[in-house]
């Protein structure tokens, strides 16, 4: 680095020091304050002499007893571009407050995107402003510098180029400087403290397990590797948890398509489709609202609490020796027969309404005495009972209909069927009384019948 300028001015009695950048100029010793009302011209043109042109201060400042008498504009780079990511990249705490109780689960929701949406914005570099230096030289600024996008898996850029766009509906992220949205978001350990309550609009897998107090909810589906105490789960998607689920009355895993589990206890399961279970349903509300619930493997048990599917529900052992009772629902058609019979009972009181409008033209006669107006109000009436009928009518036949085509709900223990277990098939409901075996239960005739499960049967595997 270059050394200072240093020189006598003013007939030697003051030394003026040019900074080694040539940004400041100082004098020293200290002048006298009289010294300025008499002699600061002549400083000034001494100063100038010297090639101190640019940034002559109008008042000289002290600074480690010497003057500052000129400043020069140092140079100011410019900002080299940058990048903005326009999704939170912290599952970061989010503490709410209430009823004075701090809520440590509810750590932020995970970030998500769509398809076509911006998750990454860049920023051009400034040019800089030049400076210069107390003897009028131009100082060069430096241009900040370029920086582009570094794609990962499912981006790609705007037609500007200044924005990355997610290709598919997913989980954004950076690692290093790699920017890719993953169509799924997965916890490497356990959904706790640590995490959080979890919320995605894609796909979710959890190393761990799901620990008491916390939910899990995500657009699509959920595959938990180990268990789910006392937790909240909800899927759009399918729910699988590759071990068991420990209700103890607060559990509640609710999917719009499949569950599976290896085990449940008191625990609720709600799915739009199927629901199976490995070894077995303990003192569990369980329905399966448009499939069936199996329990075919190691245990196969479904034991206590109410089991209820639209199609079926089979397993090794239905039922409980001893103790709680059982209640298995087929929901089958049930639907179609209650509309049955609310268009039965639509059809037999508009009948009546009509057989008493035909019979009271005595009252309509007293009601309105112009012929007319009595005719158009009588048409008017019968036109809204008759068609009233007809419409319900044409309902019926379509009920009917449906109801005509064969079902095959039904209820199938593969090993044994305990007594003081409840059966319902739509409206229909009965109570075994006795311990069976292998046994198939389904209506026949308007009736719940039960008959030994067929060789067929036996070796079929529904789950």
């Amino acid at each position: 680095m270059a050394a200072p300028f240093k020189t006598k001015i003013l007939e030697g009695r003051f030394e003026l020091v040019i900074s080694a950048d040539e940004l400041k100029a100082t004098i020293s010793p200290i002048p006298e304050a009289s010294f300025f009302e008499t002699e600061k011209e002549a400083l000034l043109s001494s100063i100038r002499s010297h090639h101190v042109t640019h940034g002559i201060l109008e008042t000289f400042r002290e600074e480690d007893d010497s003057l500052v008498v000129a400043e020069g504009t140092a140079a100011e780079d410019g900002k080299d571009g940058w990048i903005e990511y326009l999704f939170n990249r912290d599952h970061s705490l989010h503490i709410t407050e209430e009823h004075g109780h701090v809520d440590y689960r509810n750590l932020g929701t995970v970030a998500s995107t769509t398809k076509g949406a911006p998750i990454a914005k860049r920023h051009l570099p400034t040019r800089g402003v030049d400076g210069t230096t107390v003897k009028g030289t131009p100082i060069a600024s430096k241009a900040g510098k370029m920086i582009e996008f570094v794609m990962g898996d499912n981006v790609e850029q705007s037609p500007d180029g200044y924005q990355l766009l997610a290709s598919i509906d997913g989980c954004p992220q950076v690692v290093g400087h790699k920017i890719s949205v993953q169509p799924g978001y997965t916890v490497d350990g356990d959904v706790d403290y640590s995490t959080g309550n979890i919320e995605f609009m894609g796909n979710i897998t959890i190393a761990g397990m799901v620990k008491p107090g916390f939910s899990v909810k995500a657009a699509g589906d959920i595959v938990i590797h180990n268990g789910v105490e006392e937790a909240i789960i909800e899927s759009g998607g399918n729910v699988t948890v590759n071990a068991g689920v420990l209700g103890r009355g607060t559990c509640s895993i609710k999917a719009t398509g499949s569950i599976f589990c290896v085990f449940a206890e008191h625990a609720t399961l709600d799915a739009g489709g199927d629901i199976r279970v490995k070894n077995f349903l303990k003192s569990c509300k369980v329905t399966s609202h448009e499939g069936s619930v199996f329990a075919e493997e190691g245990k196969g048990a479904l034991m206590g609490g109410t089991i209820t599917a639209r199609k079926m529900i089979r397993g090794r052992i239905l039922g409980v020796e001893l103790g709680e009772k059982t209640v298995f629902t087929i929901l089958g058609k049930v639907e179609m027969l209650r509309k049955r019979e609310q268009l039965k009972k639509t059809l037999k009181e508009t009948e009546a309404q009509l057989d008493q409008f035909y019979g009271a033209a005595d009252r309509f006669t007293q009601a309105f005495p112009d012929p007319e107006e009595r005719a158009a109000k009588m048409s008017e009436v019968e036109n809204f009972l008759s068609g009233k009928y007809s419409e319900a009518e044409k309902e019926m036949k379509e009920v009917e209909e449906t109801l005509s085509h064969k079902d095959e709900n039904c209820i199938q223990a593969i090993e044994r069927l305990h007594a003081n277990t409840e059966i319902t098939f739509a409206l229909l409901t009965t109570t075994i009384q006795n311990e069976r075996g292998p046994s198939h239960i389904s209506v026949s005739e308007g009736r719940i019948l039960s008959l030994p499960l067929s060789a067929d049967d036996l070796a079929k595997k529904h789950g």
